[in-house]
């Protein structure tokens, strides 16, 4: 028997060991670590992966339980850029208004977003481990949390891509995340617009007289209503059965909230996004990349058609500039 008991206690000791490497590594193996690569050749920020990205190493994402993002990354003196490529199957530009039987409604659906959260200056504490998930609060039965930070000391960087209301204009609406959650409409958030001194998309809507603020000056209208070309509404104005307009008009921010550029291309049941910012913006609103041989942490959120209510979200991502 005494041979058996020493096996025994050899094999028990062993397994605990094994279980506790286990548990000692299992952060860092819930991670995808992707490297920035230092370019030369600018890629063209247009939602099409030109010849610059040739040379940059393709890293992949998952999204668990859905689907695989593949990404790259580079930089140069001055700027980052990301290269994103999702499946999609539709291309969802459907925040709109449509106009039957002598009334504005609101149509069904939403849009297609995608978003970058940052830690800014890694004040939010065990982002490193779990990523945007540490901001999301949940409420009992709820399916979609509210997103903010869990103290006053904690700030995020949201680069929110919208494939409605900021891809028109080339950019992602540069927004941060504080611990303060507010409630508009429906939503509850401790989501911010970055400071800006004019522009970004407003709502097309007046609630006094129930009927969209701006038409187009000619035709039925599509899901792109910049403000520059808009037509204000007026009492006398007709409209045909049928005829639908954008939810918001659209302004490109000036400022932080305009920082960094975007712009995506749906096309063969994917979307191809670039996105580009400078590496220091001197904004206190953002992330800044200014120690490269730091590693910087980030997740990933993808919205398909949605307002918000429905987002598949990555694991942590650790980023190293090489």
């Amino acid at each position: 028997m005494m041979p058996y008991t020493k096996l025994t206690l050899v094999f028990f000791a062993l397994l605990i060991l094994f279980a506790m490497l286990c548990l000692a590594v299992s952060p860092a193996a819930a991670q995808t670590v992707v490297n920035a690569m230092r370019t030369k050749e600018i890629p063209a920020i247009d939602g099409q992966a030109d010849r610059a990205w040739n040379r940059v190493k393709r890293v992949k994402i998952d999204i668990p339980g859905e689907f695989t993002v593949n990404a790259k990354f580079a930089y140069t003196d001055t700027h980052i850029y990301l290269l994103f490529e999702w499946p999609d199957k539709d291309e969802s530009l459907n925040r709109m208004y449509v106009f039957s039987d002598g009334t504005w409604k609101t149509e069904r659906g939403n849009e297609d977003r995608f978003n970058l959260f940052w830690s800014i200056n890694n004040s939010i504490a065990e982002f490193d481990k779990q990523g945007c998930q540490i901001a999301c609060h949940k409420k009992k039965g709820e399916d979609e949390g509210s997103m903010y930070t869990n103290g006053p000391n904690e700030r995020g960087d949201l680069w929110h891509w919208k494939a409605q209301r900021t891809n028109p204009l080339g950019y992602a609406d540069d927004q941060y995340v504080t611990n303060e959650p507010e409630t508009t409409g429906d939503e509850t958030t401790g989501r911010r617009a970055d400071a800006s001194s004019a522009g970004g998309y407003a709502d097309n809507w007046d609630a006094g007289k129930n009927r969209p603020k701006y038409t187009v000056a000619q035709g039925k209208g599509g899901p792109v209503l910049v403000q520059a070309k808009a037509t204000p509404v007026g009492d006398k104005t007709r409209f045909a059965d049928g005829m639908r307009l954008p939810r918001e008009v659209l302004e490109k921010p000036e400022g932080s909230r305009g920082d960094v550029a975007a712009s995506g291309k749906w096309a063969k049941k994917k979307w191809t996004l670039e996105l580009a910012r400078k590496l220091v913006t001197g904004h206190d609103d953002d992330v800044q990349f200014e120690d490269l041989s730091k590693t910087y942490y980030f997740g990933i959120s993808i919205h398909d058609n949605s307002g918000g209510s429905t987002h598949v979200t990555s694991k942590v991502v650790e980023l190293h500039f090489k």
